[in-house]
């Protein structure tokens, strides 16, 4: 009995590290659901993984050893489909910074998705690069500029020299950013460097700024810094 006992807590752990590798951050509770335990065993595992330096234990949850975010892009629709709840919910505090005559920029962020749905309405333009936005932006009858350029098939995203240059020529009393990953020390980062330009010019031309993180993007580095704390406004975060 003991021996069918160690082995399955082994499988258990094995199972967890698979997890957190795949998603890179994951809760307590997430793990416990998934793996149909109690939630103590879950912290119980996840200390004994960080005591072998296996993952990285944090506050509610575990995250990929050291810290390092994903270093290459996912596809819009795998993003989409991953922390839908928390996605919904930072999209809902978002909302409430949102006035009647601004001109609003949305990133190509999956979180930032989640805004078009408060727009409806309400007296806004909306620029974006973001070519996945537009379905939403079209059914909920909201008026867009979409900023032209090379697009990324992965992200749904124009970059280069044309986004850059359309971009600088105007201005945005508010912008809704995606990130990769946040670190205290490297700020905000992403994989890409034409991505991270696009981004970079965009907080210049804005008044306020806003990124908006789910958890697993916190703690880590991405290969391309897009801005420090102190270049935004503030982060959304559940």
């Amino acid at each position: 009995m003991k021996e069918d006992g160690v082995m399955l807590k082994e499988q258990r752990q094995l199972e967890i590290l698979k997890i957190v590798e795949q998603k890179q951050f994951v809760k307590v509770e997430e793990l416990a659901q998934q793996l149909s335990c109690a939630e103590i065993t879950i912290r119980r595992d996840i200390q004994q993984l960080a005591d072998k330096k296996k993952l990285e234990k944090v506050h509610g949850g575990a995250k990929v050893l050291g810290g390092l975010a994903e270093m290459r892009d996912f596809e819009v629709e795998k993003r989409q489909q991953t922390y839908i709840e928390e996605k919904q919910e930072i999209a809902k505090v978002a909302a409430t910074y949102i006035k009647d005559g601004m001109s609003i920029y949305l990133d190509a962020g999956s979180t930032v998705s989640y805004i078009i749905k408060y727009l409806q309405g309400q007296d806004v333009h909306v620029y974006t690069h973001g070519i996945h936005h537009i379905p939403l932006l079209l059914e909920y009858h909201i008026p867009f500029s979409l900023i032209g350029g090379f697009v990324k098939p992965k992200t749904q995203a124009t970059v280069g020299e044309v986004t850059l240059k359309q971009l600088q020529i105007l201005h945005f009393n508010l912008a809704f950013m995606g990130a990769n990953a946040y670190d205290e020390a490297f700020g905000f980062s992403t994989p890409d460097i034409s991505e991270g330009l696009v981004k970079q010019t965009i907080i210049e031309q804005s008044d306020d700024v806003y990124v908006l993180m789910d958890t697993s993007k916190l703690d880590k580095k991405s290969h391309v810094q897009f801005a420090k704390l102190t270049d935004i406004t503030g982060i959304i975060s559940e």
